[in-house]
């Protein structure tokens, strides 16, 4: 299954936040909605944690081949926005700083029945080596009226984990998936050739 570059935009920017007091994934969810909703700025978030606690968000830029991708500095707003509203914290210093960062969601697809893949199977396709962590994490989404809610597994690695990460795509049936490239400072969204765009 082959795949090629939808978007390209400048700029890697990621923010990590904490959560002092854990909170329910239904919480959080709608903090984020509730940003979307006040701000206009498109969200994107991983959230660790369970569907019971999380105490862990990171934010980070999707881009869309429709409506572009706001910039650093408009990320960087909405984040404090974020952190006002809500009582968590900035953590940029513990925000990835080198090679990739890829969302790999877990379900096949974007149908809510279609099969959902535990992390492990996915672990047994990708190079160790290459491979820095690789985390479970709620990814949510809030651009306009569209609200995504899946769950995936945050892969972070060197650049040379891109190939098998795009392998993986295909196997587990993915339509598209997002590369943060710290190292080249670009971030771009990866489409599945047969699909239509995002």
């Amino acid at each position: 299954m082959a795949y090629k570059t939808l978007t390209t935009w400048p700029g890697a920017w990621t923010c990590s936040m904490h959560i002092p007091t854990a909170a329910p994934l239904a919480a959080v969810r709608q903090a984020l909605d509730d940003l979307a909703d006040a701000t206009g700025w498109p969200v994107n978030a991983f959230a660790y944690g369970t569907a019971d606690t999380v105490d862990e968000l990171l934010i980070y830029r999707d881009p869309s081949q429709r409506h572009g991708i706001p910039s650093v500095i408009e990320s960087e707003g909405a984040a404090h926005t974020l952190a006002a509203a809500s009582g968590w914290t900035l953590a940029t210093n513990q925000a990835p700083a080198r090679g990739i960062l890829v969302g790999f969601e877990l379900r096949e697809g974007y149908e809510p029945d279609a099969p959902l893949h535990d992390i492990g199977e996915l672990l047994n396709v990708l190079p160790a080596a290459e491979l820095t962590s690789c985390r479970q994490a709620w990814l949510i989404s809030a651009r306009g009226t569209r609200r995504r809610q899946e769950l995936c597994a945050v892969l972070r690695g060197s650049s040379e984990l891109l190939p098998a990460i795009t392998i993986a795509a295909g196997k587990f049936q993915q339509e598209r998936f997002v590369v943060t490239d710290l190292a080249q400072q670009r971030v771009y969204a990866m489409q599945r050739e047969m699909s239509d765009g995002d």
